[in-house]
């Protein structure tokens, strides 16, 4: 894995275990995955190891019914985060207030369907 992360980003957040329970956060970093065509339950467990694995997410996967997946952030971040999914380039890109982006490549474990 290959993680690059610009100067003024803090990774001192600590991951939660997948809860998906709304919280109450100051913010929600929508996941956007509208391009690639895969069921719900396979891109919530692809999207949680996503999170996971990287730590400035400093927050945990949430999905209610009929809702879009969001990353509950920690309560000492402030700031409005989008977090955009790029499933061929296998990339993730983080742009929020502090202009801070971070770019993962890995071969994530998409489930296969059943």
């Amino acid at each position: 894995m290959e993680l690059i992360t610009n100067g003024n980003v803090h990774c001192e957040y600590q991951l939660s275990r997948f809860d998906s329970n709304m919280g109450i956060a100051p913010y929600y970093g929508i996941i956007n995955w509208y391009k690639h065509r895969i069921d719900s339950h396979r891109l919530k467990i692809a999207i949680q190891q996503i999170v996971d694995s990287v730590p400035i997410f400093g927050g945990r996967l949430v999905k209610k019914l009929f809702s879009p997946l969001k990353v509950v952030c920690n309560p000492q971040k402030s700031g409005v985060g989008f977090i955009e999914i790029h499933l061929n380039e296998q990339e993730i890109d983080i742009d929020n207030l502090l202009e801070a982006k971070t770019y993962v490549k890995n071969e994530f474990n998409i489930p296969k369907n059943s």
